[in-house]
Parts: structure tokens; C-alpha cells; sequence
């Protein structure tokens, strides 16, 4: 829905990537915690399970 805030999460690793400290495989993934990511398929159940857990919501299951 237009209006809607949106929410924003970066890997807390972002500035040290941005800054040439580290190389993009060493950038820990913001859903999976991970470098390099190790998340399941894009747009599969259990990548959307990751993104609901992150942003405390529920559209995985269908509820928005």
C-alpha cells in the first residue's frame, strides 16, 4: 500500500565494505548472519521465513 513505511536493514558489515576493509564475500549477510550468504533459494518459504523473522512480520504465512 502506498504510505506504508518501509524498513531498511543493513549487514553491520556495510561500512567497513564501503570503507575497501572488506571484500564482498566477507560482508556477514543480514538474514542468514553469514559470509559469504548461505540463504535458502530467493522468494522460497524459507528465505521469506528469514525476512519475517527480521523485520517482525508475518507475510510468509500469508498475513499482511
Amino acid at each position: 500500500m502506498i504510505g506504508d513505511p518501509v524498513s531498511v536493514h543493513v549487514s553491520e558489515d556495510f561500512d567497513a565494505y564501503a570503507e575497501g576493509r572488506l571484500d564482498v564475500r566477507q560482508v556477514r549477510c543480514v538474514l542468514c548472519t553469514t559470509a559469504p550468504c548461505a540463504c535458502p533459494e530467493f522468494g522460497s518459504p524459507e528465505y521469506l521465513e528469514l525476512v519475517d523473522r527480521l523485520h517482525g512480520t508475518n507475510f510468509a504465512g500469508g498475513q499482511r
